[in-house]
């Protein structure tokens, strides 16, 4: 129940530039007079799987509009427009479906999508730069206004045409993947072909203007400077990288008689105890160590198999000195999703666990066990989903926090993790 490996690995890797691998010997590129129909064959393979395949594809737009927008599609194609316009239409036609899990790839090795060296964050207080080249770091960190002269709340807007989000906290956490891509921005009219421009007012305020970036190479690294060293002492251990690049484990503070628990993926990883060894080892401690408090932090989390932390989530239930309101923690967000946030649920059902954070990235009741269709013209990657997944009868669409930790611009800037100080200024 995850999503396609390349949304995922943005996780944590928050200022890598997206780029589409080298073609491969025999790869043909989707231009020429072949490309129109190539186009058109891709475009109706992936229109009836989504149609034929997906549990309750209709349920925002009707068939009837399905079909009218790949129409479309084909016949921009056969006008001779460009493969990466194309590949952005795909994405549109995937997010119709209004499922998060439901989605194309990011361009292929022949239809490369170009980026720019720019990237955001979504704070509480706005939409703000993240990272830029250094000759324009006056304005890293500036809150950002307008987008090829469109205001932000419109540029939004058309950008949640293409972004596959079953609520605000995914498309919030997702939309910097697109907006940092020069072919979405151009296809979606928020930006000329060869340069993007935006309008952003500086940290600490003043006039704002304009910057324009050109394109990135394709496979090209740009040098920028970024807002948050998320390696330096300044920022709040929880947020750093994890030690090792352990995707799961736990540390256990004397002094505060705190046991933090991070656990990224519901995965096994290579090279490291599974996670069922992993478990029974934190159990052993937490019953030797005695902990006042337990903190489970899932909001780096995007999926895998939610059964893997069940023993944990039972293991903690049974321990009455840490299941108790105000001493057992679970920390969720905006990348909380999948499998991670039936974990969530499990530990709010089935312990005394104060959720604190932001709104989760999934959704309770929605589509999963997912499936993918490699289109075999242009190499686009489909994923789709194939089975309701109820939670209830709550049509909520997020998990919300008992304790809301939404933190602004400044504190992020500042290094500081909210969620953890709220737990701490619960006690």
């Amino acid at each position: 129940m995850t999503h396609l490996a390349a949304v995922m690995a943005c996780l944590l890797a928050w200022h890598q530039p997206p780029a589409p691998p080298p073609p491969a010997p025999g790869d043909v590129p989707m231009v020429g007079e072949t490309a129109a129909s190539r186009w058109a064959e891709d475009i109706d393979e992936a229109l009836r799987t989504l149609l034929e395949k997906h549990p309750d594809p209709t349920r925002r737009h009707s068939r009837a509009e399905f079909e009218a927008f790949a129409a479309a599609l084909k016949a921009r194609a056969a006008a001779g427009a460009a493969g990466e316009e194309i590949a952005v239409g795909m994405l549109e036609l995937c997010a119709m479906v209004g499922d998060s899990h439901t989605m194309a790839g990011i361009g292929s090795a022949k239809v490369p999508i170009r980026g720019l060296a720019i990237d955001f964050y979504w704070a509480k207080d706005g939409v703000f730069v993240s990272a830029i080249p250094g000759e324009h770091a006056d304005l890293l960190g500036g809150k950002v206004l307008a987008i090829g002269g469109v205001a932000l709340d419109e540029a939004l807007v058309r950008l949640r045409r293409v972004v596959s989000a079953d609520n605000e906290a995914w498309f919030r956490h997702r939309f910097r993947q697109f907006a940092r891509l020069l072919s979405v921005l151009h296809a979606l009219g928020l930006a000329g072909k060869d340069s993007a421009t935006f309008l952003i007012e500086p940290p600490g305020g003043g006039e704002a203007r304009e910057v324009t970036l050109p394109a990135l190479p394709p496979n090209v690294k740009p040098e920028w400077k970024v807002a948050v060293d998320y390696t330096g002492e300044a920022v709040a251990p929880t947020l750093r990288p994890r030690p090792s690049q352990w995707t799961y484990g736990h540390s256990y503070d004397e002094g505060l008689r705190e046991m933090y628990v991070w656990y990224d993926v519901c995965q096994d990883q290579r090279g490291r105890p599974r996670v069922m060894q992993w478990t029974q080892q934190l159990l052993a401690d937490i019953d030797e160590k005695k902990p006042a408090y337990v903190i489970v932090d899932l909001r780096r989390n995007g999926g895998g198999n939610s059964a893997l932390l069940m023993p944990l989530v039972e293991g903690i239930a049974k321990r009455e000195a840490v299941n108790q309101p105000g001493r057992l923690y679970v920390l969720i967000g905006r990348a909380t999703f999948s499998s991670a946030l039936f974990n969530a649920f499990h530990f709010k059902d089935g312990t005394k666990a104060t959720l604190v954070g932001e709104p989760t990235g999934g959704k309770p009741t929605s589509f999963g066990e997912i499936k993918t269709l490699p289109l075999k013209n242009s190499g686009l990657m489909i994923q789709y989903s194939t089975k309701l997944q109820k939670r209830g009868n709550s049509d909520a669409p997020s998990l919300v926090p008992d304790v809301l930790a939404e933190p602004t611009w400044s504190q992020i800037v500042a290094g500081r993790d909210l969620a953890m100080e709220a737990v701490r200024a619960a006690r």
